[in-house]
């Protein structure tokens, strides 16, 4: 309780405006409305592990094969072991600097190659789908009748 300097007394929870009453606020719950949301939340996050360990689950075999066969070229070009193409050549032959350095220039051109689509088919539906959305400028834009874009926008 406050008091002022007239002697009146005052309480902190008490409207200023004696004929308005405190309207309820609404309480505010933490989590989303649907309940059904999480359950798409953890499906969505349980399947986007799945898939990217099956992709990355097939990198070491993919790594040990090419490995494989660039250390098989490197010997034949170099005149070892070129008679016995059968033969497995020991891991320690293989893991010298120049055929690790093909094996890392292959596989990062491997990485480009396979994610370069993907950032352009992105690139071409957001900016052909996402943009008239946002913008009154492409709203005149007309796509062919049998066009991919116009089928997905």
């Amino acid at each position: 309780m406050l008091s002022d300097t007239e002697g009146r007394q005052y309480e902190e929870a008490r409207p200023l405006l004696a004929h308005q009453s405190q309207p309820e606020l609404p309480t505010r719950s933490l989590g989303p409305r649907n309940p059904h949301i999480w359950r798409f939340i953890l499906s969505t996050a349980a399947v986007a592990l799945i898939l990217s360990m099956s992709m990355h689950i097939s990198l070491v075999p993919q790594t040990a094969i090419l490995q494989d066969i660039i250390c098989r070229k490197y010997y034949a070009q170099q005149n070892f072991n070129s008679g016995a193409r059968h033969v497995p050549l020991s891991e320690d032959k293989c893991k010298i600097e120049p055929i690790q350095t093909e094996v890392a220039y292959i596989n990062g051109w491997r990485d480009v190659t396979e994610t370069l689509p993907g950032k352009y088919a992105m690139s071409t539906l957001s900016s052909q789908c996402l943009a008239p959305t946002f913008s009154n400028s492409f709203h005149s834009l007309s796509y062919p009748a049998g066009s991919p874009i116009r089928e997905v926008c």
